[in-house]
């Protein structure tokens, strides 16, 4: 699968209400890049700027959050054809919670 038709899937998947026209498709491709992560790595930081808004292609991440003890509570496990940072991304304040792969994971950014 190339990354546009993965891009027009996904965005599909994710969004069915909108309606997205062919012409749209070549246009956004170089606008939203793919990115590869490896198991346990840390895709968002807590409390540091947060990439732009990021759908899930493959693999998955924990949504985590570190107490000031180091305690970890795992809030969401966020799966393909899910996207998530869409609040940091419209507020543009720093990330509540730390995202970290649980498998090699592709994310459309």
């Amino acid at each position: 699968m190339t990354q546009a038709s993965e891009l027009q899937t996904w965005l599909a998947g994710a969004l069915p209400e909108v309606v997205w026209p062919d012409s749209l498709w070549l246009r956004l491709l170089p606008l939203v890049p793919m990115r590869r992560w490896a198991r346990g790595a840390v895709v968002v930081r807590q409390g540091q700027p947060t990439p732009p808004l990021c759908g899930v292609v493959s693999g998955g991440l924990d949504m985590r959050f570190i107490a000031a003890d180091g305690g970890v509570s795992v809030v969401e496990h966020t799966r393909p054809g899910q996207f998530f940072g869409l609040a940091s991304f419209v507020s543009r304040l720093p990330s509540t919670y730390e995202a970290q792969a649980t498998a090699p994971t592709r994310l459309l950014v």
